[in-house]
Formats: C-alpha cells, structure tokens, sequence
C-alpha cells in the first residue's frame, strides 16, 4: 500500500483553492475543476471501471448466449459490485465541485467504507433495469411490425433510467436515506428540473452513443475516459439542483463550524474561548476561629468557569434527516 501511496499520490494535498477565488460557471468551471483535480478523477474513474467490469463481462455473455439467467447475474451481481465504486468517484466529483480540499485517498476510502452497504440494494435495482433494457435493444428483430414503437419506448425508458440514476449516485453519496425515499426525490428531481436533467442525459447518450459507434477502436480510448468524463460533465450540470434542494454546502459549513468548536473546549456560542480565572487569593495561616455558614453557592473560581460541552456531541444535523454528510 505504502508504493501505491507514493505512485499516485495518495498522501499529497491536492492544490486547494484561494478563498477569495470567485466560481466560474459552465464551461469555464468545468476546466478550471479538470485542470486541478484530474488526477483524483482518473483514479476514482479507473477504480469504478474496475468494478464494473463482472456487469459488462455477465450482460456481454448474455448477448451472445441469449440467456435471460446472465442478465439477472449482471443486474444483481454485476449491479452491486459496480455501484460503491461508482458511488466512491461521486463523491470525488461532488468534493471538487464544492472546492472542498483534502487527500483524495483518504477521503475516498472513508466515503467507500461509510457508504457500500447502502450501495448495494440501489445497485441492484438499477443493474438489472439497465440490464434488461439493453438485453432487450440488442434482441430487437428488424421484422417485428411494432419495431418502431418499441425502440421508442426503449429509448424513453432508458432515458428514464439514466436520469434518475445520476440523481440516485449523488444522494448516495451525500445523505442517509432509505432507497424508497432517494428514489422519490429523483424522481421529484427529475420533473422538476427537466431541462438540466434532459441535458445530463444527452451528456451520457453521446459519450455511450459515441462508444458504441465507434466499437472496438474505443476500447483504447475507454481506460483513460471511463466513467469521469460523462459523470463530470452529468454532476456539473446537476450540481445547482441538488444543492438548492438539500443545501448541501451551506449544512456541510455548519457542520464544519459546529465540530470545530467541539474541539476547542468551549462551546459554539462562547467562542472564542472565555479567559481562564484568576487564581484564589491565599488563604492564610490556619486558626481556630469557627468557619462561617455553609452556602449553596458555588466557590467563586468554579462561578466564573464557562460552562464545558458535552465530550464527543455529534454536531444537530439542521432541519430533517436529509441533511449532507461532509
């Protein structure tokens, strides 16, 4: 681990950014993230490749052998394989399009380990829906008389599809919800903002459109490009939605500002820290005067301590459950 560490990078910052730095939009920003966080992008797009690749090598066998038995195996299998990973380098592209900076093994590692039990029904789900629908395109026959119809309602199903995955993928990523209450925000989502949405999918229909035209000579191509450069592109268009919605930047900052006055000693409100108090005047020599009336009222160095926080308080998440984690 320790050579991997030092061939990729794994222990050096990342660039960061200034603070003062405005955001750029469209495809200014889209540069400005590639130019500095390609590395990370690659190397979480080659490990979601990696794990792809038992969904691409099943659904390829069920192509050729026409067994519906290979498309579940891809769906349920291939699916839940595939989706940490794809999950994992979400959350590499969400970080960087909110300038969140950090050591990209470090987090990518801590977001695969929090998040791969949650991955693994969503993967499914959404293997065997693709699956089934790209199964189903390579068996069309060019003699059916409703062939026309089929393959339009084939390609406004996977269109369907492709548009609430990458609204499954980032809330994976980001929140701690049930799969029926992710898929009804995508589904919200995906209404509500139809002409972003109608753009992510146009995205993922020409790069995937432009792979399969282009086989096998893309095979070259698809190391390098794998799963950043469409996703990338999907997220930046996203991005806007998915934070208005679950205000992500804004709850992440709380949380930031709230654990660091956890860690100081003092508690949010009585930042920064309140003086420490002087010490007790010396009391003399003893004597055999008898002492006053006991008080209920406390020594005067324990009356003037500000008051300590509770240890290890997790930080109120604001609102509902939805809110990010950072």
């Amino acid at each position: 681990m320790s050579f991997l560490s030092n061939l990729f990078g794994y222990n050096r910052p990342g660039p960061g950014v200034r603070p003062d730095e405005p955001r750029k939009k469209g495809a200014a920003r889209w540069f400005e993230i590639l130019g500095r966080d390609l590395g990370s992008f690659f190397k979480a797009g080659l490990l979601a490749l990696l794990g792809f690749l038992p969904f691409m090598l099943l659904l390829s066998l069920a192509i050729a052998s026409h067994a519906v038995i290979f498309v579940i195996a891809a769906g349920v299998v291939g699916g839940a394989l595939a989706m940490p990973q794809i999950v994992g380098m979400a959350d590499t592209l969400l970080r960087s399009l909110r300038d969140e900076p950090g050591f990209w093994w470090v987090t990518y590692r801590r977001a695969w380990k929090r998040n791969w039990k949650g991955c693994l029904v969503p993967g499914m789900v959404c293997g065997l829906v693709i699956a089934g629908q790209l199964f189903t395109l390579f068996h069309l026959r060019p003699d059916n008389d409703n062939l026309l119809m089929l393959v339009v309602m084939l390609i406004l199903g996977m269109a369907l599809s492709v548009g609430l995955t990458f609204y499954i993928v980032p809330q994976l990523a980001l929140l701690d919800l049930p799969f029926l209450q992710i898929l009804k925000n995508s589904v919200l989502l995906f209404l509500g903002y139809l002409p972003r949405t109608a753009g992510a999918v146009a995205v993922q229909v020409v790069y995937w459109g432009a792979y399969l035209l282009f086989y096998p000579l893309t095979t070259l191509v698809l190391p390098f490009t794998n799963f950043w450069l469409p996703m990338s592109l999907t997220l930046l268009i996203l991005y806007i939605p998915l934070d208005k919605s679950f205000h992500i930047e804004e709850t992440i900052r709380k949380m930031r500002a709230e654990d660091l006055a956890a860690r100081s000693d003092a508690p949010a409100e009585a930042w920064p820290p309140a003086p420490a108090a002087a010490p007790l005047p010396d009391a003399g020599p003893e004597t055999d005067e008898p002492a006053g009336p006991e008080t209920d009222e406390p020594a005067p160095a324990e009356a003037d301590k500000a008051p300590e926080p509770p240890a290890d308080e997790a930080p109120e998440a604001s609102g509902d459950e939805t809110a990010p984690r950072a």
